[in-house]
């Protein structure tokens, strides 16, 4: 009895709280090592049980196999073979396809690098100035020289020429005064022709060293031989420049047909009209004509010349008449006799004077008759 009185003593001691938690910590450990042995014991129990159901399947196909003909077997061992054939046979890897539109980025990348790599060695080489340069259209001015006032030089290189011809135009026409258009046209590879229009030729210029030709612009060019003058020609024989220049540009504005028939351009020296001008017609009549007003007055010429009879005066100088040397000497001598007469002395009679000027009113008379009767109006 006083044994277990000791032991319930000791029993009704009370624990520590860390005693607690390491009871509670203990119990909890053999409660997880107790239910990993279940769990063990389980998966050995169904391992053998699996064990145990392939080694009664096994002997079952055994005892099948004895049972089936020899053929059947060779047939189920054929297909086994097929399939680890099939399964060895590896898998064909497919090429991998390159997007279309990665594709054109890189040939449009590739294509640009080499158009640029062999442009760079082009112009590196000395192909880059080879060139061959022609010139058409010339006809009283020398290719070389045309070349030479063009700028083009030896060592341009051949994109200058292509893609900066109007450069070269411009300077051709600025240098040249026979040329009134140039074009620059390129041909493949490295060809050029120089197509250029030169200026007309209006009139000549006499002078003491020759014939100088006078262009359509009114610039006059180099003195030419009586030799390389063409059978028929017009002939200006004005001093001034000005006044030549200003005529040439009047006569590009007539007819031709009209212009061919003048023969010579001279000077009236009228007192009265400074610009009045003389025109020698191949057909043997003279004109006057001022010159601001030949433009507008010349054209009357055809119709007025139909109704002339043999060399005649056509004088455009205030309205428009013609007349003839007879007449014209007439009225000359008929105004140098009036002026004789009116410079006579004072202290003479009055019939001697009455009778004068009778005398010389029947003569004025018979001249107007002269003039009127030779006239011809439009």
């Amino acid at each position: 009895m006083a044994k277990d009185k000791k032991d319930t003593e000791k029993q009704e001691i009370p624990l520590t709280e860390w005693q607690q938690r390491n009871l509670e910590f203990l119990r909890k450990k053999q409660e997880e090592k107790l239910e990993k042995e279940k769990l063990n014991e389980k998966k050995i129990a169904e391992k053998r049980a699996q064990f145990q159901t392939d080694k009664d399947v096994s002997k079952e196909a055994k005892s099948k196999a004895k049972e089936q003909p020899v053929s059947d077997r060779d047939a189920e061992q054929e297909k086994p073979k097929e399939k680890q054939a099939k399964v060895k046979k590896p898998k064909k890897k497919r090429p991998r396809v390159i997007p279309r539109k990665d594709f054109w980025q890189a040939f449009l990348v590739i294509t640009v690098s080499v158009l640029v790599l062999l442009f760079s060695l082009f112009m590196v080489s000395p192909f880059s100035r080879q060139k061959k340069v022609k010139v058409s259209g010339n006809k009283n001015t020398i290719e070389a020289q045309l070349i030479e006032r063009s700028g083009i030089k030896k060592s341009d290189y051949l994109t200058a020429l292509i893609f900066d011809r109007s450069r070269f135009e411009t300077t051709l026409k600025a240098k040249d005064k026979w040329i009134k258009e140039a074009h620059l046209i390129y041909h493949f590879p490295n060809n050029f022709t120089l197509k250029v229009k030169e200026r007309s030729i209006i009139a000549y210029r006499k002078t003491d060293n020759g014939y100088i030709p006078i262009l359509e612009n009114g610039a006059q060019a180099d003195t030419v031989n009586a030799s390389e003058l063409p059978e028929s020609f017009l002939t200006i024989n004005l001093d001034k420049v000005q006044d030549v220049q200003v005529l040439v540009k009047k006569l590009a504005k007539l007819d031709q047909a009209l212009v061919k028939e003048i023969k010579t351009i001279s000077s009236a020296n009228s007192n009265s009209t400074k610009d009045l001008l003389l025109l020698e017609m191949t057909d043997g009549n003279t004109v006057r004509v001022p010159l601001s007003e030949i433009d507008s007055k010349l054209p009357y010429y055809p119709k007025i010349k139909k109704n002339l009879t043999g060399s005649s005066i056509v004088d455009m100088e205030v309205g428009l008449y013609s007349t003839n040397s007879d007449i014209e000497a007439a009225l000359a001598e008929h105004k140098s006799s009036a002026t004789s007469q009116s410079s006579s002395e004072e202290e003479s009679s009055e019939p001697s004077a009455d009778d004068n000027s009778s005398s010389s009113s029947a003569e004025s008379g018979e001249t107007t008759q002269q003039v009127t009767e030779a006239t011809a109006a439009p």
